[in-house]
């Protein structure tokens, strides 16, 4: 688990109020490998 725990779900809703339709970026740090990280953090 990556140590830097964030509110996605309130993160998500600020961005639904204000009608923001651009993109969001993931950065990927960890020792995880990707191919498995990666889709746990977009679920």
């Amino acid at each position: 688990m990556y140590p830097l725990d964030l509110d996605y779900d309130r993160i998500a809703a600020i961005l639904r109020k204000h009608n923001y339709r651009g993109y969001v970026s993931l950065e990927f740090e960890g020792k995880e490998d990707a191919a498995t990280a990666i889709p746990k953090s977009l679920a």
